[in-house]
């Protein structure tokens, strides 16, 4: 959430707006909070490396929540605005934040969940009114400071948490190596390739920013000088209209949604004009076929699908396009993930294609580790499958692999 240059290039430009009320954050006004929130944060005695939590709704004042802590070198947690005041607790408490940024629609969960959290200092109400010393307005916490970037600028990054299926909620602690903001991580270069992103798209966000894709998604967004379009919660139609509306050239979904917009009637889904969609990228869960295969008849061949969770961020890469659903072309089994001692190995088997040989080679400069055209893996996590078809596909896949495996070995978790 930096958006450094394009600030002073175009402040004017909408860094944002909010799907259901139309609101416009400028570039200059989100870079005019961002930094007075930054000041806040130092004040109240947040160094580098630091942690802060956000419990909030896709809200206006989201986004400027993170880009504080962005360039103040700081971890801010994004967390599931549906938990209850106890779940909300043990995250705020494990993640070691030190203040609490919320909204006055989740004020009842977020006070009482402070009363379960010693360590923070701070609660900051979007839209509410202060309650004594330990609980103010955001505004009037953040007016008296100035608009311009604190004194000692430096690169933060969200500390996430999995969804808790194997027990509680685990934090993923990324290493923050010693930057300017401007510098983004290697991983987020890396998506800015894969997804396409370019200086003044359009993205649609139809998702709740706490979850790791859509903030990613946003971040780069602004950090590349484009407009996000941020829905406060998922709506067939309106989606399609916001394509069409704000003629949207980049977008992230989930099968459900496509599966959503699928039952909407024939009409209504062929009413609105959709050919400013550049790229339509989906993960979160498998498509089914049939989903797939009808989403790519209606849009066309701007489907890109990858496979990835929040402690690996990205693991895996298929095909997109026409030509996705053919079979034969290669199929490459690959380890997800390998023990940090271990030498990283990706596994090519079955039916080896030129376009899978290539990928392989572009690895390899990489120094990602062994190649190998035998099935060999040395004690995955987990396997996973991907059919290779072109060129495009084989090369993007293979960078998938690499920094699944890169990125296993520097993150450590904290929590049961």
């Amino acid at each position: 959430m930096y958006p450094g240059k394009h600030a002073a290039a175009d402040p004017e430009r909408p860094a944002f707006i909010m799907a259901q009320t139309g609101a416009v954050v400028t570039y200059a006004e989100f870079e005019a909070r961002a930094n007075r929130l930054a000041h806040l944060l130092r004040a109240r005695g947040l160094r580098r490396l630091d942690h802060y939590a956000i419990f909030m709704e896709n809200s206006p004042r989201y986004l400027e929540a993170c880009g504080a802590g962005e360039r103040a070198g700081l971890y801010y947690t994004c967390i599931n605005s549906y938990l209850t005041a106890e779940e909300l607790a043990y995250i705020v408490n494990n993640c070691e934040a030190k203040i609490l940024i919320t909204s006055e629609a989740k004020r009842d969960v977020a006070l009482a969940a402070l009363k379960s959290c010693p360590r923070i200092e701070l609660c900051l109400i979007v839209d509410g009114s202060g309650d004594g010393e330990r609980v103010e307005n955001l505004d009037e916490a953040t007016a008296p400071f100035p608009a311009t970037p604190i004194a000692d600028e430096a690169l933060g990054t969200p500390m996430l948490y999995s969804s808790g299926t194997t027990g509680r909620p685990k934090g993923i602690l990324r290493p923050l190596p010693m930057q300017p903001p401007s510098q983004q991580l290697p991983l987020f270069d890396f998506l800015v390739r894969l997804w396409r992103y370019r200086d003044r798209m359009i993205y649609l966000s139809p998702a709740p920013l706490y979850h790791s894709a859509p903030q990613a998604a946003v971040n780069l967004t602004i950090r590349q000088g484009g407009t996000a379009i941020i829905m406060e919660r998922f709506d067939p139609e309106q989606y399609l209209q916001l394509v069409e509306t704000y003629k949207v050239t980049h977008s992230q979904l989930v099968p459900t949604m496509f599966s959503r917009m699928l039952k909407l009637p024939d009409a209504m889904r062929r009413r609105y004009d959709l050919s400013s969609l550049e790229i339509a990228i989906h993960a979160a869960a498998p498509c089914p076929v049939q989903v797939k295969e009808q989403m790519i008849e209606w849009w066309g061949p701007k489907i890109l699908e990858y496979y990835g969770d929040a402690v690996r961020r990205l693991a895996l890469l298929p095909a997109a396009g026409e030509r996705m659903l053919e079979v034969g072309a290669g199929l490459a089994w690959v380890a997800r993930a390998c023990k940090a001692a271990e030498p990283a190995v990706v596994t090519i088997a079955q039916d080896v294609s030129a376009e899978c040989a290539d990928a392989c080679a572009w690895v390899d400069r990489y120094h990602v580790g062994e190649l190998a055209t035998r099935t060999r893996v040395l004690r995955p996590l987990h396997c996973v499958r991907v059919r290779i078809v072109d060129a495009f596909a084989a090369e993007h896949s293979a960078v998938a692999i690499a920094h699944a495996i890169i990125v296993e070995r520097s993150v450590r978790h904290l929590g049961g």
